[in-house]
């Protein structure tokens, strides 16, 4: 019987924990600071996703010299997004 309290209670967290994805084609501006000097560069959105708390995340591909290794960063760490239609 604990067993399977402990099976379900599992499946119910990693079911909460999981947020949905939503396929996206947009670009942003993602400005960086290298030695005093800043620079926007557009960078494109592929992916965003939105967690339990309400707060979105961006999976951004990488661009120029900007490597993003396909982690999750928070939405407003860019600007200017333009989304395409489908």
């Amino acid at each position: 019987m604990k067993r399977v309290i402990c099976s379900v209670f599992g499946m119910l967290m990693v079911g909460c924990a999981s947020a949905p994805v939503q396929t996206v084609d947009c670009t942003a501006t993602y400005r960086t600071m290298i030695n005093g000097v800043r620079y926007e560069n557009n960078v494109q959105i592929y992916q965003i996703k939105t967690d339990h708390t309400g707060k979105e995340y961006v999976r951004p591909k990488h661009a120029k010299h900007l490597m993003f290794y396909g982690q999750w960063y928070p939405r407003n760490q860019f600007i200017n997004y333009q989304c395409k239609k489908e």
